[in-house]
């Protein structure tokens, strides 16, 4: 899969800054809910931040569920397989926290799930990352989503 250009790299960053002038949370309001990761670089341990779709989250075991559109190639992911321990934030609360990977059927409960509340958005993200199956049931795209992307599981450790 080809990275964004410039334009759309911005138009992807547009809500980060949001989130970064206070406006954390307030992505519901268009019923949407972020994970904010703020991780180290893996060569300039330099700070970066990335902001993704919160698919789902297990309060239970503290597990909020994320993917990577680019897989274990994500710089983020690639980031965190480097500094195993990062930051994250769900709305205005920051901690630190690990990531590990979903097991299969977990991913594909949260998967289904996360479609069939985001009927217009998920077919939309799906045709983008190159889904060509059927859209009239959550479950073949959901399947394929979680069959290409697999799904990453942001694990709360403690509150910063």
């Amino acid at each position: 899969m080809a990275r964004p250009g410039p334009l759309l790299r911005a138009f992807y960053r547009a809500p980060l800054v949001a989130y970064r002038l206070g406006l954390a949370g307030r992505e519901q309001w268009i019923g949407m809910h972020w994970i904010l990761i703020v991780t180290r670089g893996r060569r300039s341990s330099r700070e970066h931040a990335v902001l993704l779709d919160l698919l789902g989250e297990d309060a239970s075991r503290r597990r909020y569920y994320v993917q990577a559109a680019y897989g274990r190639e994500a710089d983020w992911v690639r980031n965190i397989d480097a500094h195993p321990r990062f930051e994250a934030q769900v709305g205005t609360e920051r901690f630190a926290a690990r990531m590990e990977s979903a097991p299969e059927e977990e991913a594909r409960a949260v998967m289904v799930a996360y479609v069939r509340a985001h009927r217009f958005y998920s077919p939309f993200i799906a045709r983008m990352l190159g889904y060509r199956g059927s859209l009239r049931d959550a479950q073949p795209v959901a399947d394929w989503l979680v069959g290409r992307f697999g799904m990453l599981a942001i694990v709360r450790e403690e509150r910063l």
